[in-house]
């Protein structure tokens, strides 16, 4: 799988990702023949060829023409439902710039076209490089950075420096929270070709694009989770049913205990819980309130995964759902679920064991 690695330490514009893309193989004339299926002469706009937006001078002097003209989010938007661009550029181009006017109804020309002219440069670089998948760091945002910035990077890894300036702008917020599928430490991969985005009135790399491969693990579902751990040596067995309930309704993903022995040869338990990020809060409180713990262990992890899905069988006349495990097209794993098989063996007196079996052949048959 082919990957790309954006290091967003230095804050993010479209006109960086655009020139990384370039830097790594991105043909202009490519994205101009791309440019010139959209209409923009209906909105009254005519430029003599798009990368002079890419110019410094040329960009301050065609801000000063249009300064004036403003266009609502729903003439753009059907500017690009009305083109003839790729459906795969269309469609992500027209989520992109909904997310630029989320917070306004109306932007600048001169702003829109640096929008249009980024986002679908970028678009076409992405794809053209075959790019399946995208990671990021962190976003450097700055101390100044905009209310509509941090409106739109809402969920987003960031964080701030001493920097006395904006270091994300509108259209480079609009367009990574697009493209990014992950973001967090580069991933392990072969390293390839690297790309970088430079502003042209200063002497730094801005934004840097690393191109890699997975290999071996491109076949895995892969997630970071959370491991909680505690050992309890003085609290009621009898809470552990109760408290187990509780941390999974929270979100928790597992939950289980493991006999230990503590030190003065203390007989206890080791709760472990497993968690999303975004669920630590949550589960730190009812590990707090409900356990008799006074502090608890955390560590991040690499989880890696079969391809889930879950499909509904038949036995007898009644559905039981089965989850199933697999690798491209190969199944790898079958599971019925026990509360729906536990449900049909109540319902028509089956037993347990045989509702489990018969939902394994059914779901075979389904899978073939």
């Amino acid at each position: 799988m082919k990957v790309a690695y954006f290091n967003l330490n230095q804050g993010i514009d479209g006109r960086d990702i655009f020139l990384a893309l370039v830097d790594l193989g991105l043909k202009l004339d490519k994205v101009e023949n791309e440019l010139a299926k959209l209409d923009l002469n209906k909105l009254g706009i005519d430029i003599d060829g798009s990368f002079e937006l890419l110019d410094v001078n040329q960009k301050s002097q065609l801000k000063a023409e249009l300064e004036n003209k403003e266009l609502e989010y729903l003439e753009v938007k059907e500017l690009i439902s009305n083109s003839s661009l790729e459906d795969k550029i269309k469609n992500k181009g027209l989520v992109i710039i909904k997310d630029f006017f989320k917070t306004k109804n109306k932007a600048p020309v001169w702003e829109v076209i640096q929008l249009l002219f980024f986002t679908i440069g970028i678009l076409i670089g992405i794809y053209s490089l075959h790019i399946e998948k995208i990671y990021a760091s962190a976003i450097c945002i700055g101390n100044y950075p905009k209310r509509d910035v941090l409106e739109m990077l809402k969920g987003c890894t960031t964080f701030s420096n001493s920097e006395e300036q904006e270091l994300v702008t509108e259209i480079g917020a609009a367009i990574i929270i697009n493209l990014v599928d992950k973001f967090g430490e580069q991933p392990k991969m072969i390293l390839g070709e690297t790309g970088y985005g430079v502003v042209s009135n200063q002497d730094r790399i801005e934004l840097r694009i690393t191109l890699g491969e997975l290999k071996d693990i491109k076949k895995y579902s892969q997630d970071e989770i959370i491991t909680i751990e505690a050992n309890i040596d003085d609290m009621n067995q009898e809470f552990y049913d109760y408290i187990i309930d509780r941390l999974l309704e929270e979100g928790a993903l597992d939950v289980y205990l493991t006999s230990i022995q503590m030190k003065k040869n203390r007989p206890a338990q080791k709760l472990t819980v497993l968690i999303n990020e975004e669920d630590l809060n949550m589960i730190l409180k009812v590990i707090f309130t409900e356990t008799t713990t006074l502090g608890v262990r955390i560590n991040k992890q690499q989880r890696y995964k079969l391809n889930r899905r879950f499909i509904t069988v038949k036995v007898g006349s009644q559905e039981v759902r089965v989850k199933l495990g697999y690798i491209g097209n190969q199944t790898l794993n079958i599971a019925p679920e026990y509360d729906s098989c536990k449900e049909v063996a109540i319902k028509t007196g089956i037993s347990l064991s045989e509702v489990y079996h018969q939902a394994i052949i059914e779901a075979k048959k389904f899978n073939n």
